[in-house]
């Protein structure tokens, strides 16, 4: 007979549920309890350092997700650190979604370091070649966040965003169909 599995992050009545199912069914088998000799708490003890050590150690980039990945390449590419995190994901989708470009971008992604070390700046990340490697997916990237038009599922364009396209960040102005301050704003002359 096999024991429960009984998992400590389970929600609702998770392991106290299978605890208390387990004993009061009478299957005291079905609890293993492990009796923890000395020899066995001194070398757990010993462990604990190491791990932490270890994991102090380890490069927290290093387990970046897809998600994380293109964040980070698009932050590299458009030279803005704060992007929208949906316009993001609807930007990445469209990319993996041709064979091709995810394949390119999956290079740009393994040449560029960011699967261990990420670069830290766009000079890192042309240093690494990876952008000659993929300079239409890097090119489509840009292209995207600055006009907030991807190519959607069907293969036509989609507008994501017009106001917050970065093209209005990187001129410093407002979108043209956005106020840009009190009545009479515009007869005062710019601040260059």
């Amino acid at each position: 007979m096999r024991a429960p599995e009984i998992s400590p992050h389970a929600p609702g009545p998770g392991a106290r549920g299978a605890l208390h199912r387990a004993a009061s069914s009478g299957r005291r088998d079905a609890l293993h309890h492990r009796v923890l000799g000395r020899r066995s708490f001194l070398v757990s003890l010993a462990g604990g350092p190491a791990c932490l050590a270890l994991s102090a150690c380890s490069d927290p980039s290093a387990a970046l997700d897809a998600g994380e990945r293109f964040y980070l390449l698009s932050q590299l590419l458009t030279g803005f650190e704060e992007l929208d995190e949906i316009h993001a994901e609807l930007y990445r989708s469209s990319v993996e979604a041709d064979a091709e470009w995810a394949a390119a971008l999956e290079q740009l992604y393994e040449a560029g370091g960011f699967h261990a070390s990420p670069p830290k700046d766009l000079d890192e990340l042309e240093a690494s070649g990876a952008l000659e490697l993929a300079p239409e997916v890097a090119d489509q990237i840009t292209m995207m966040w600055y006009s907030g038009i991807y190519v959607a599922a069907g293969g036509g364009l989609q507008v994501a965003t017009h106001l917050d396209a970065l093209s209005w960040r990187a001129l410093n102005t407002n979108p043209p169909s956005q106020c840009g301050g009190p009545l009479g704003f515009w007869s005062a002359a710019p601040s260059v």
